[in-house]
């Protein structure tokens, strides 16, 4: 056993987890909230700061509920369950204008989700064949999730199925990995087996959030003259397929499908030190609109391309808002508009959508 520590929790960090602070330094404790006080165990230090985990609630705080999902204890996969939803939007807007200051915002517009529940259309699963075990991965090992209340309807049946069989689906397989279901547009639910995620293609897990990101998109657009547009980290034109005007979808996989048609879509590494050479044989004149959905490492890049193509406006969306305002911090922007879209409730993960008018 680690050391135990009387604790109380002070606010909550971007990561969901409260924070606890004495003379002897920070503690952050998960599944913690504002006003909690009893007992933790430290089980790690690291960079002066520590982490513990909940043994005993003295005093609970009164923003704490009975969380609706029986794993939520264990699971590390929702940070938000043992309070309502107005409260994790409003942490994680306190999270977002944090992360946002380098750049300047003051206020961010909130898209909360329908519902925390039954959204998912993708899981990944660690397994752990000598265990026969099939869940979250912890530092103490597989978790197992058999209720899990995220996927949605679709995913969630084919979840149960594979609680019964996914050994079987492994045996050629080394005895510890992991296994991806999600579903597709044509109503199948498909199976990934120790592959890099994602790799039947990315998708938006809340398919209802990330029509809210088109809507917000679309209404910006239409208020702007386009002649033209660059969709950077494009994969299928998941943003730009509202536009009428002529869009250059760019990414390093394209989409094998037939498409909108006033979409094009050309394959680059857009990381790769030719890239903004490479796309200007494709792309030679300036444009009036940039669109960038990087993966969670960002577009350190990004400033080359813009000084390439002169874009008027620049809409930047992120998962992860530290590199998106790294990418954007040294940007001349006239205008900016933020959006906070709920894409994952429950957890502390959200979408960040910038809205850019570029000087």
């Amino acid at each position: 056993m680690g050391q135990k520590l009387n604790f109380s929790i002070d606010h909550i960090d971007p990561l969901g987890q409260g924070v606890h602070k004495d003379e002897s330094g920070v503690f952050f404790i998960p599944k913690t909230l504002p006003g909690d006080t009893g007992i933790a165990e430290v089980i790690k230090r690291s960079k002066g700061v520590s982490f513990a985990r909940l043994l005993e609630l003295q005093t609970r705080s009164e923003k704490r509920i009975e969380p609706e999902c029986k794993h939520f204890t264990d699971c590390p996969g929702c940070q938000f369950l043992h309070t309502d939803y107005n409260f994790e939007l409003e942490t994680k807007k306190k999270s977002l204008l944090r992360m946002l200051k380098p750049i300047e915002v003051e206020d961010v517009k909130i898209h909360a989700a329908p519902r925390r529940f039954a959204y998912r259309n993708r899981m990944q699963l660690h397994y752990d064949l000598n265990l026969s075990r099939l869940g979250m991965q912890t530092p103490d090992g597989i978790v197992e999730i058999p209720e899990c209340k995220l996927p949605n309807a679709r995913l969630a049946s084919a979840y149960k199925e594979l609680q019964s069989h996914w050994p079987s689906l492994v045996i050629d397989q080394p005895k510890q990995g992991h296994i991806e279901i999600y579903t597709q547009s044509n109503a199948s639910v498909q199976t990934s087996i120790n592959k890099p995620y994602a790799d039947g293609g990315f998708t938006q897990v809340f398919a209802q959030m990330n029509e809210e990101a088109i809507s917000v998109v679309k209404d910006f657009t239409s208020k702007l003259s386009l002649k033209n547009c660059l969709d950077l980290f494009g994969g299928a034109g998941n943003l730009s397929k509202h536009l009428t005007v002529p869009t250059l979808v760019v990414d390093g996989t394209i989409p094998s499908l037939d498409l909108a048609t006033h979409q094009e879509f050309f394959q680059l590494n857009l990381y790769s030190n030719s890239a903004v050479h490479s796309l200007q044989q494709k792309q030679a004149s300036g444009v009036d609109l940039m669109l960038v959905d990087p993966p969670r490492s960002g577009f350190v890049g990004l400033e080359k391309f813009i000084e390439a193509f002169d874009p008027k406006y620049l809409v930047y969306m992120s998962c992860f808002a530290p590199t998106m305002v790294r990418d954007l911090k040294n940007i001349k922007m006239l205008k900016k508009e933020i959006h906070l879209l709920d894409f994952f409730p429950s957890t502390h993960h959200l979408e960040t959508l910038a809205l850019i008018q570029l000087k």
